[in-house]
């Protein structure tokens, strides 16, 4: 878990959307997937303002817009869709 400063967060731009439902589908904005090294997919969900929580997911369909999840994030809550680098950056220590 990664907790964010108001100006850390305003400095790395980081904006969140709220996760949609589509039948059995979690749907998210494309920009909020990070595909790590290990083929490994992840977002960052807001439980909190200026928290930030790495949850996994698989994507079924992605569309270059939005991504259809069979495991993520449940409908309503936050990911975060700009600053998502800069999220895992800080997650990973990047810069400190």
């Amino acid at each position: 878990m990664v907790t964010f400063t108001d100006e850390a967060a305003r400095r790395a731009g980081v904006q969140t959307a709220t996760v949609a439902q589509d039948g059995e589908w979690s749907v998210v904005p494309s920009a909020a997937l990070i595909y790590e090294k290990t083929g490994a997919s992840i977002v960052f969900v807001s439980p909190k303002p200026l928290t930030y929580q790495r949850v996994k997911v698989v994507v079924a369909r992605d569309d270059g817009t939005r991504s259809w999840l069979s495991i993520g994030p449940a409908a309503g809550d936050l990911v975060v869709t700009v600053g998502v680098n800069q999220v895992w950056g800080a997650e990973q220590g990047v810069g400190h």
